[in-house]
């Protein structure tokens, strides 16, 4: 995994050129940080909810010295937070629009057990048909 950091961090420096450039033509900061988002941003976060698992702590925080670089050279705001949290919003992301729909509303349970972070569930086992469509690779078990 470290190879594929080290590609996507020297193409994200080739950007970074060209924001350089763009800066020095007179773009508004406002501009720039949206250029850096739609681009820096979106090359480091494609595919992070597959990927994210394993990077190793040296890929984190290789990134993150990254983003830290381009806040030090306001390249985008100075409110863009750490790698991992990145991380984290992409997988709740990835979550609310694609396996959200395949759960049903609510659970009802008859037990007082304890809170639970959700009270959604499988609506039926042809859901699993669809998220094994949806997720290639991935083993489930059959019931």
């Amino acid at each position: 995994m470290s190879g594929h950091v080290t590609t996507l961090l020297n193409l994200c420096a080739s950007v970074l050129y060209a924001l350089r450039t763009l800066r020095a033509h007179g773009m508004r900061q406002d501009c720039l940080h949206e250029v850096f988002r739609s681009t820096v941003l979106a090359k480091l976060l494609y595919a992070s909810p597959a990927l994210s698992g394993f990077c190793s702590a040296g890929d984190i925080n290789k990134l993150d010295r990254f983003l830290n670089r381009c806040k030090s050279l306001n390249y985008c705001s100075q409110t863009t937070s750490h790698v991992a949290e990145l991380f984290d919003v992409a997988d709740e992301s990835l979550f609310k629009t694609v396996l959200h729909r395949l759960l049903s509303n609510n659970k009802i349970s008859v037990y007082y057990l304890r809170s639970r972070t959700h009270n959604l569930t499988l609506t039926s086992k042809s859901c699993f048909m669809i998220i094994v469509i949806l997720l290639p690779g991935c083993y489930f078990p059959s019931y």
